[in-house]
């Protein structure tokens, strides 16, 4: 005589397993529906925000502002000393990077207005001794600082909900 318990078993073992994940799924797609900031979109050499268009040089990082802040785009140079900062809102002080010396730096403001009137800040630091190199870079950042309403892109918010 066979043992059939197992055989009846596996419905029951299927169902419970796909009730399980099915919940896993909605409670995720729920919890990415509903973060609360506008999606920022980083391409090869810029950086999309439904507030601002910025372009930045090969080989530099980008960090983004947390969710639910005013937006805020942080540039940073290999070897971590050079920084340009974008931001919708004004800076407390100007940006420093823990990697360089404090007396070893100069720094750059910049107030970007766009055609909509909003205002972007920009600030930059980089060494003493590589700011002639970062000069040009900084100004191609703030010349580059335009309104994502004046070019035909999706909405920001659709591509970042969407995952792309």
């Amino acid at each position: 005589m066979k043992n059939r318990q197992p055989a009846r078993l596996l419905p029951l073992l299927l169902i419970a397993l796909f009730a399980l994940t099915s919940a896993c799924t909605s409670g995720a797609s729920s919890v990415l529906n509903t973060t609360p900031a506008p999606g920022v979109i980083i391409t090869e050499d810029e950086v999309i925000t439904p507030t601002f268009i910025i372009d930045y040089p090969a080989g530099w990082r980008v960090i983004t502002s947390a969710a639910g802040q005013p937006i805020s785009i942080t540039l940073v140079a290999p070897g971590d000393c050079e920084l340009i900062i974008a931001s919708t809102v004004n800076l407390n002080a100007p940006p420093f990077s823990p990697s360089c010396n404090r007396k070893d730096v100069k720094r750059e403001t910049h107030l970007a207005r766009l055609d909509n009137g909003v205002q972007i800040v920009l600030a930059g630091v980089a060494r003493e001794s590589e700011y002639e190199a970062f000069l040009p870079v900084w100004e191609r950042v703030i010349a580059s600082v335009e309104d994502p309403l004046l070019r035909d892109l999706p909405d920001v918010t659709e591509a970042a909900s969407s995952g792309g």
